[in-house]
């Protein structure tokens, strides 16, 4: 027995960029263009903002998303949390992570309309009781900023290690074994960054980047979903029970495999005979 991502793909791609960015302007707009999927982690206290930044080197803009526009910016994407304002989860005491989250959460969740269940953590810092002060404001995953260069998925998603960032100069190799590769298990690419870093000007960024997604898009065997989406349908899947030949759904879900050559589809709370 196999499980396969929705309509039978053996792949799924996403993408994560935090901080909520002037270049998620264009970015989005990139993404819209060739079908990709991603998350977009916010800091709910710094939307607004306006400043240039720093980082590696190079001084770039980091004029940060203005409230009345995350709707209609991120349609159509996940709004995820990033922290209120960008606290190091490692280094501060619960009562400081537990305000930061329910403030994020909250704002994050009145802009958008929607649940926000997703989250990175700030810095990457977390520590292995992260993932209690996350569940408690009915976060479901948590992304670090540790690749894997791998495209495995995790066995804990509230300790989620991407492949690599958008900028790791083994992406275009990692990107053609994805599109080449037949894998017999299923197979994540997870591509994350920060958008301000792609107007650095060592290099049109930019194009590196819409390269990636030229190659990437349109794939019939891949799944281009946000990060949310992958979590909850792997979580789903691994919930089905199997016991004397059956296998039980008991999500809400519908679920996607093969069993000696055959196709299934499992509809929520539906057992299948093998």
């Amino acid at each position: 027995m196999r499980f396969l991502y929705p309509d039978f793909r053996t792949k799924a791609l996403t993408f994560s960029y935090d901080d909520g960015c002037c270049q998620d302007r264009r970015l989005t707009e990139l993404f819209r263009k060739y079908g990709v999927r991603a998350t977009f982690n916010l800091n709910s206290a710094f939307l607004g903002w306006k400043g240039p930044i720093t980082h590696g080197g190079f001084t770039v803009p980091f004029d940060r998303s203005e409230p009345e526009e995350i709707c209609e910016l991120y349609r159509g994407f996940e709004v995820a949390s990033h922290n209120a304002t960008h606290y190091n989860m490692s280094k501060h005491t619960p009562e400081t992570i537990r305000e930061e989250l329910w403030r994020d959460t909250s704002a994050l969740r009145a802009l958008t309309g929607q649940a926000v269940r997703g989250f990175a953590y700030p810095c990457g810092g977390f520590n292995h009781h992260s993932h209690e002060f996350l569940a408690e404001v009915g976060i479901a995953y948590a992304r670090t900023g540790l690749s894997t260069f791998r495209f495995d998925l995790p066995q804990n998603f509230y300790y989620w290690c991407p492949t690599c960032h958008d900028r790791h100069p083994d992406l275009a190799e990692l990107a053609r074994r994805f599109i080449d590769g037949e894998p017999e298990e299923l197979w994540l690419l997870y591509v994350w960054g920060h958008s301000f870093e792609l107007d650095k000007n060592d290099i049109d960024r930019w194009e590196n980047l819409e390269g990636h997604l030229r190659l990437l898009s349109g794939r019939e065997d891949i799944w281009y979903a946000e990060n949310i989406e992958i979590c909850d349908y792997i979580t789903a899947c691994r919930a089905c029970i199997y016991a004397d030949g059956r296998l039980h759904n008991p999500t809400e879900r519908e679920i996607f495999l093969t069993h000696k050559g055959k196709k299934y589809r499992l509809a929520p709370g539906e057992t299948a005979e093998f």
